[in-house]
């Protein structure tokens, strides 16, 4: 029943956007799987409060997974993942923790292609209170992160921890794609904290050029933007 109310959800989502004018820009061309990066991995971190409009972009990218947790709640959110064309799998950083993390990795490493998407404040908060998961994956992997920023056009919010973000029909929604954020190998706890902080930055950069876009658009539903982050 719980992964029934996540199918209505993805049901009700793609209802939703597809009466919705959306524009995406992106830094990177290149490092987008439906411009010039059908070929490139990597791994997606947006604030959960972008958990809606954020699945279905990632959905409608070919190859990406994403993580649910084994319990009530994820049993919902792999209902709704799964209908919008993601590949689930199970655990998170605090059902499984570590264990779960490590076995994303090993995915990452066996499949050809291969695409996470990271909400890396959830499933609990802080909002925007960043936990070192897909640093450690990036790290590990060696797998760049992109940063995704969301705005939606008078959305509603919902009384919730993480302040959902719904979007409205027949309303505007702005997406903002960050070039690659590369990780330095094996990084120990203090540098996966400096790494985390870093990828924090960016998603909020991203967030307020999607809020800043969207208040004021540029000509062209996509455009590239040469450079790519590298962590210091």
């Amino acid at each position: 029943m719980l992964r029934l109310v996540g199918k209505v959800g993805a049901a009700v989502v793609r209802t939703v956007l597809a009466t919705a004018k959306i524009r995406d820009y992106v830094e990177d061309a290149d490092w987008h799987p439906l411009m010039g990066g059908r070929d490139r991995n990597f791994l997606l971190s947006t604030w959960h409060e972008n958990l809606l409009v954020g699945a279905w972009y990632c959905g409608r990218l070919p190859y990406f997974h994403t993580l649910a947790s084994p319990s009530r709640d994820g049993e919902i959110i792999a209902g709704c993942a799964s209908s919008l064309g993601m590949t689930v799998l199970r655990g998170s950083s605090y059902d499984g923790g570590v264990r779960a993390l490590k076995q994303l990795i090993d995915v990452a490493k066996v499949r050809r292609r291969f695409r996470c998407g990271f909400t890396p404040d959830g499933p609990r908060g802080p909002r925007r209170v960043m936990q070192s998961g897909v640093a450690y994956v990036a790290s590990r992997s060696g797998l760049p992160v992109v940063a995704l920023g969301i705005a939606c056009e008078n959305g509603w919010r919902a009384n919730s921890w993480d302040r959902l973000q719904i979007p409205k029909p027949i309303h505007r929604i702005q997406t903002y794609l960050t070039a690659p954020i590369w990780a330095p190998a094996k990084l120990g706890r203090n540098g996966l904290d400096d790494f985390a902080a870093h990828i924090a930055s960016e998603m909020n950069r991203a967030q307020e050029r999607a809020e800043e876009l969207l208040k004021n658009p540029v000509v062209g539903d996509r455009r590239r933007v040469s450079g790519a982050s590298q962590a210091a």
